[in-house]
């Protein structure tokens, strides 16, 4: 699965590079003008995005997220696609980073606001289940207390243990909340003079395999929303429905509003093809997709104007060798710019696995000139000898 997976990764990543720095009708956009549009477009979206970073409730998360090693989506501001498609393969257990190496959902609270001070420990109130306060430098230079709670079980909804691919079970949620707030001081293991700032919800369903849960997920929704002078939002939203085909269906975006304007970007995947599980323990041991399309747009209003990009492509008859690779996929799609069309690309990618840049049979039509997709990542320097196997 994971050798399909990372191939086709590979030859869409190629299709994803050319979206990144560029009702389907003729193309209106030369390929200079593309990239023209494409580059202010992403100099306003990091300029959005830095301001959303400025806010202090997001500073603070992030630097938690930092300090623990965590996976970091808030820095993740990015036209190119290629990081998110790689991360929502289907191994299900990529959807759940931040808790895989928990076996028990920690019960406690933790009041670590003192800096240099070892943490202190305490009950979290009710509903609560998991407490953590600790320090950060706000705007004008002082400290800062943020304080996130959690509860594991919202709404009476009781945890779960699954079966890990260890043989070890652990304990996971199936509806829970967090809440964000920020206070100016810690007395009794609770911040002074609160003030709302985030909150975050989870539901989640795992793959019953007989009468025991296995740690995969089959449903997964998160949504996410953190700031108090300005705000970022985090959604995701993944799900498999089982059939003659299995139907994988994931959606990620990321939305931010700063002081000049706000942003959205969203990634969506599907796929139907048939999965192949362990006969006694149910775990994926390999996926073979029949069909999957890909579409990502991001959109950044700044100053008094408006700038898309929406990319879409559907995919058909893979075929892979009996090492299990794949050599050939159908792919046709469209890219648009500002609500209008841009580019248009059909074709077969059947040359993933060379050292020259893939695309050689799939033609890009721009307004003015139609090319393949492997002259064109030549000409923008995508590859080289180096990075063309990659």
């Amino acid at each position: 699965m994971k050798k399909r997976v990372l191939a086709l990764s590979i030859g869409v990543s190629a299709l994803l590079f050319l979206a990144a720095c560029s009702d389907t009708s003729a193309p209106s956009y030369s390929s200079e003008e593309i990239n023209s549009e494409v580059q202010a477009l992403s100099d306003d979206l990091v300029a959005v995005g830095e301001e959303t970073k400025d806010d202090p409730a997001i500073a603070a998360i992030t630097q938690i997220l930092q300090n623990f090693n965590l996976p970091n989506a808030i820095n993740s501001y990015s036209l190119n696609p290629t990081s998110l498609l790689k991360s929502l393969t289907f191994d299900p257990t990529h959807l759940v980073p931040l808790i895989s190496t928990i076996e028990t959902l920690p019960r406690l609270g933790v009041n670590a606001s003192k800096p240099e001070s070892p943490p202190v420990y305490f009950d979290p109130p009710e509903p609560f289940d998991f407490e953590f306060i600790w320090w950060a430098i706000g705007k004008t230079g002082d400290y800062i207390y943020p304080d996130l709670k959690v509860d594991w079980d919202r709404d009476g909804k009781s945890t779960v243990e699954v079966w890990r691919k260890s043989g070890i079970k652990a304990e996971r949620p199936v509806s829970s909340e967090a809440l964000l707030d920020i206070g100016d001081g810690v007395e009794n293991n609770q911040v002074t003079n609160p003030t709302r700032a985030g909150r975050a919800e989870l539901e989640a369903q795992w793959y019953l395999c007989g009468e025991d849960y296995i740690e995969e997920p089959t449903k997964v929704y998160s949504n996410l929303e953190v700031g108090l002078e300005h705000k970022l939002r985090l959604k995701l939203d993944y799900a498999l429905k089982e059939g003659d085909l299995d139907t994988y269906a994931a959606s990620f975006s990321v939305a931010g509003e700063g002081t000049s304007g706000r942003f959205e970007q969203r990634f969506e995947l599907t796929s139907s093809g048939k999965t192949l599980r362990d006969g006694v323990y149910c775990w994926t041991l390999d996926y073979k997709p029949s069909t999957a399309t890909i579409a990502f747009s991001t959109t950044v209003k700044r100053s008094g104007h408006t700038r898309s990009l929406e990319f879409k492509a559907a995919f058909a008859h893979f075929n892979f060798d009996e090492s299990k690779t794949l050599t050939s996929v159908d792919v046709s799609g469209e890219i648009k710019i500002n609500g209008r069309t841009a580019a248009l690309f059909e074709g077969k990618l059947d040359d993933l696995h060379g050292e020259s840049c893939p695309g050689s049979h799939v033609y890009i039509q721009f307004a003015d000139e139609t090319t393949t997709l492997k002259r064109w990542l030549e000409a923008n320097g995508f590859c080289s000898p180096t990075t063309a196997g990659l």
